[in-house]
């Protein structure tokens, strides 16, 4: 199996937590805008208003999808560096 150091643990959660901090605020200040101005009595300003939100939507969904793909390639390459380690390293099978 695979180990992982503390240290590489904690800056790997780290950098995801700030990745989906800027994420968030980026699309969530999207949002707000496009709320803002889709709230105004005119059809130009709604439908405006509703295509910044929509597209605020997306781009998050689009982050979030792309944090789950990070995820996955990582743990895919961290287990094939794994199995490629020389075999010297690894503790040969006992014998039954």
């Amino acid at each position: 199996m695979a180990t992982v150091n503390v240290i590489g643990g904690v800056r790997y959660g780290l950098d995801l937590i700030i990745y989906i901090f800027v994420i968030g605020l980026a699309t969530g200040l999207g949002l707000l805008l496009g709320i803002a101005i889709g709230g105004v009595d005119n059809m130009v300003f709604s439908l405006v208003g509703g295509l910044i939100a929509l597209a605020s939507f997306l781009a998050f969904y689009a982050g979030m999808m792309g944090i789950l793909y990070k995820v996955i390639a990582d743990g895919v390459t961290v287990g094939i560096e794994a199995v490629n380690e020389p075999s010297e390293t690894r503790t040969p099978p006992r014998p039954k």
